[in-house]
């Protein structure tokens, strides 16, 4: 077999392996201008719009008063990657209190605790404040579900506020966006 021979059958054997490269490169530069292609002209995906603001969804706002020795609860709705910006602020009375982001599994469990059903609570290691009488938090939501804010004047948290009266609270709950997390599962 001549040198020539050989030469032909590597280029009949690499040639399918390049044909199927070019035509995987063309699907992929085909199916991202149909990602880009809205309506009769292209997206810019790195163009601004001046015109455009960020949507923010005020899930409630109030001002309360809660008795030394009390609590309030909030309930909300939201999925999993909702970034709440939550604000508590002592206005008036009794100096600092703490406060709790849980869903409503680990809420249960907290009623539990002050009912004396349960012996421990557990519940406050996804979102909480301590001993405040200023926070502003951003918390994404891990998962989906009826979610609590509850704001604690009622004392008995490890590190926690000692009631010493009657408080006055600023309290904002926004939805200020949402987080896609990148993962392949």
């Amino acid at each position: 077999m001549s040198r020539r021979q050989r030469t032909r059958r590597r280029r009949r054997r690499l040639s399918p392996m390049v044909t199927g490269i070019v035509i995987v490169v063309m699907l992929v530069i085909f199916w991202n201008l149909l990602a880009t292609y809205e309506g009769g002209e292209f997206i810019d995906f790195n163009e601004t719009d001046e015109n455009m603001t960020s949507v923010v969804e005020v899930i409630f706002e109030t001002t309360l008063w809660i008795d030394k020795g009390k609590y309030e609860m909030f309930m909300f709705e939201v999925r999993r990657g909702d970034n709440l910006n939550i604000t508590v602020s002592v206005l008036d009375g009794g100096g600092p209190i703490d406060y709790f982001v849980m869903e409503e599994r680990k809420k249960l469990q907290f009623d539990g605790w002050l009912n004396g059903t349960e012996v421990k609570f557990y519940a406050y290691d996804n979102a909480k404040a301590l001993n405040i009488t200023y926070s502003n938090i951003l918390f994404t939501i891990p998962r989906t579900d009826r979610w609590y804010l509850i704001l604690n004047n009622y004392g008995h948290m490890l590190e926690g506020a000692y009631p010493m009266d009657e408080v006055h609270l600023y309290v904002k709950v926004e939805n200020v966006g949402f987080t896609v997390e990148q993962s392949f599962g």
